[in-house]
């Protein structure tokens, strides 16, 4: 039997584990993200979706999903949106329609309408920011509710 047994070695793979992941109150969290998406909403005034002017029932839709940190409260990344164009209809919604050419053969609507409203670049550079790991931290988090908030 070679070093520590497996029971041992499973519990110290945990604790580092624990230790590298911060713990943030879900109360933080929920706050942080309900004063952004009101944030969205007063920016967009309206759901974005072409030709659409609801201000019923609006959404903050992410382009990049709320899981990738390192986009989830990046202000090129979302966009507020009604619920029938975020997700109720399964031909318009937007949350539908992200495929990418480099993966599908073709640009999805919801990829098209973000590379036209951001331009190429900050298209891009969205798309970088996407790939960065970030770890969302409670000083982090706090930080950013005081920005918002004020």
């Amino acid at each position: 039997m070679l070093g520590k047994p497996r029971r041992i070695r499973r519990k110290a793979s945990k604790l580092r584990f624990k230790q590298r992941i911060a713990k943030i109150p879900d109360s933080l969290l929920k706050k942080t993200d309900a004063t952004y998406r009101l944030k969205i909403r007063k920016r967009d005034k309206h759901c974005q979706y072409p030709n659409c002017t609801s201000t019923k029932g609006l959404q903050n839709s992410h382009y990049h999903g709320r899981a990738i940190k390192s986009t989830r409260f990046d202000d090129d990344n979302c966009i507020a949106l009604c619920y029938w164009h975020h997700f109720a209809s399964k031909l318009l919604g937007f949350e539908y329609q992200k495929q990418r050419k480099e993966v599908h053969g073709y640009d999805g609507q919801y990829t098209l309408f973000m590379r036209s409203r951001l331009g190429s670049k900050r298209f891009a550079a969205l798309d970088r920011r996407a790939k960065k790991k970030l770890i969302l931290t409670k000083e982090y988090l706090t930080n950013l509710l005081t920005s918002l908030t004020t």
